[in-house]
């Protein structure tokens, strides 16, 4: 599979594409939550973290049982 152009949005998500121009839907992840499991793997506090997305708007981060989402403010 070759890829030919990946998009990461300032909402966090991404979109891939093929070299036709057709997207990839596996490959298309959060890149904002890959961070976040990645922080998680290594035992990163950023419970009061300033996090800031590309177009500069800040993100929060939501606990709830069973996991998280964030919003942007």
């Amino acid at each position: 599979m070759k890829i030919k152009s990946v998009v990461f949005f300032p909402n966090g998500n991404s979109i891939v594409f093929d070299k036709d121009g057709e997207q990839i839907s596996e490959l298309q992840k959060s890149w904002f939550r890959l961070f976040i499991k990645h922080l998680d793997k290594h035992k990163a506090d950023y419970e009061n973290a300033e996090i800031l997305m590309p177009d500069g708007r800040k993100a929060n981060i939501i606990n709830f049982e069973g996991g998280w989402n964030w919003e942007i403010n």
